[in-house]
């Protein structure tokens, strides 16, 4: 019965058009898998749906050129994508190797194709730089951290994410002062 809803409310929202910026990306973007078997019970936010069944990443895609990093809620808040998503690193994972194709599901990384990501108003510029990826780009880092987004916040202004440990580590909502350790 749970897949036929999840299946239901995919169809229903892919019958809805994706927000004018995320638009030209939403069909590169992948949608995470069923859930593995293996994950832990605690790899899902309390009160948060199950990232990885059937959700749809509405944000912007790996093609990006060059992804614009912006600041929600003021000085203490934290980093955003170009489409309000919250990003996120995970410890130890500097340059993106911890976090595989399934991770990527869940987690899809901030990429730039062509160009580096840029920094918004409030943000370190000198914080912001990339990693190469064995597929390609570059995997956008901040302050010494590759970044992710998180499947299971399914849309702007949502920071679920924040303090997940899953079995590829323990996550956290990337602020104006994360730093590598």
């Amino acid at each position: 019965m749970r897949i036929l809803i999840a299946g239901l409310v995919v169809l229903l929202a892919a019958c809805q058009p994706p927000p004018e910026e995320a638009r030209k990306n939403v069909a590169d973007t992948p949608a995470p898998p069923a859930a593995p078997a293996s994950a832990p019970a605690s790899a899902t936010a309390p009160g948060q749906p199950d990232p990885t069944e059937g959700t749809a990443v509405e944000s912007a895609g790996p093609d990006e050129q060059a992804p614009r990093l912006s600041l929600a809620g003021g000085p203490a808040g934290y980093l955003t994508d170009a489409s309000g998503a919250a990003v996120y690193f995970m410890e130890g994972n500097y340059d993106g190797s911890q976090c595989d194709e399934t991770c990527e599901r869940a987690w899809p990384p901030v990429v730039a194709s062509n160009g580096k990501a840029q920094a918004g108003t409030g943000i370190d510029g000198a914080l912001v730089s990339s990693a190469p990826r064995a597929k390609g780009g570059q995997h956008v880092t901040y302050g010494g951290y590759a970044i992710y987004r998180y499947a299971g916040d399914q849309g702007p202004g949502r920071t679920s994410g924040d303090g997940v440990k899953d079995k590829w580590g323990q996550w956290h909502v990337v602020r104006p002062d994360t730093k590598r350790k």
